[in-house]
C-alpha cells in the first residue's frame, strides 16, 4: 500500500553451504541503499503502480541465482457502494452494501440491525444518519460513507398551472425530498435534461 512499508522476504534455500550475499533491485530508488544488501528489506514506495523487483543471492561456494517479480502498490483499495445518498420512510429497513477486496467494518450508528463487520448491513434509522464504512486490505485502508435520509412522508410539489402557446417550451420545476422522481406525459416517462 502506498505510504506503508512493503516487507520483502528471502526464502532462499541452498543445498551446499549457506547464503552470504543478497542484492535487491527495485524499479524505484530506495533509501537507504543498504536495504538492497539485506535478506529481508522493508521498502516504502513513493508512488502507486506496478514495479519490477529482482533479488539475486550468492552462497559461500560462489553459486548465484536470482528471481524477479512485479509487485503492485495500490493508492488505496476502491470501495463500491450501492448508493451514496438515499431516502427511506419509517419503519422501512434498508440494505447498505460495500463491495471490494479485503474486510469491511461499519462505524456504529443508530438503527444498525445486523453485524457491522461485513460488507452488507441492514439498517432502520429513525432519523437521518450517515453510515461510515472502513475497508482494510493488508496495510491499505479506505473510508467512505452513505447518507440515509429519513422522512415521515415523501413531499412533492410542482409549480402552479400555467398557459403557453403551441410550439413553445417551458421548464417544469419540482420540489421534493425524494431521492429521485420522473416526469410522465400520458403514461410515458419523459427524459431528464
Amino acid at each position: 500500500c502506498l505510504g506503508s512499508p512493503t516487507q520483502f522476504t528471502d526464502r532462499t534455500t541452498t543445498r551446499y553451504g549457506k547464503v552470504i550475499s543478497w542484492h535487491w533491485q527495485f524499479a524505484v530508488p530506495v533509501t537507504p541503499d543498504s536495504l538492497t544488501q539485506t535478506p529481508n528489506p522493508r521498502v516504502t514506495f513513493s508512488a502507486a503502480g506496478s514495479f519490477f523487483t529482482q533479488m539475486r543471492v550468492e552462497n559461500e561456494n560462489g553459486c548465484i541465482d536470482s528471481i524477479s517479480k512485479t509487485i503492485v502498490i495500490s493508492a488505496e483499495p476502491p470501495i463500491a457502494l450501492n448508493f451514496r445518498d438515499t431516502l427511506i420512510c419509517p419503519p422501512d429497513t434498508l440494505q447498505l452494501e460495500a463491495k471490494g477486496e479485503g474486510s469491511f467494518s461499519w462505524q456504529f450508528a443508530t438503527g444498525m440491525l445486523s453485524n457491522r463487520n461485513t460488507g452488507n448491513i441492514l439498517v432502520a434509522p429513525r432519523q437521518t444518519t450517515i453510515y461510515k464504512v472502513r475497508q482494510e486490505l493488508g496495510n491499505c485502508i479506505s473510508n467512505d460513507s452513505i447518507r440515509v435520509r429519513v422522512a415521515d412522508k415523501v413531499i412533492l410539489s410542482i409549480q402552479g398551472d400555467t398557459t403557453i402557446c403551441r410550439g413553445d417550451s417551458i421548464i417544469l420545476t419540482a420540489i421534493s425530498n425524494a431521492s429521485q422522481f420522473a416526469w410522465y406525459d400520458n403514461g410515458v416517462i419523459l427524459p431528464h435534461s
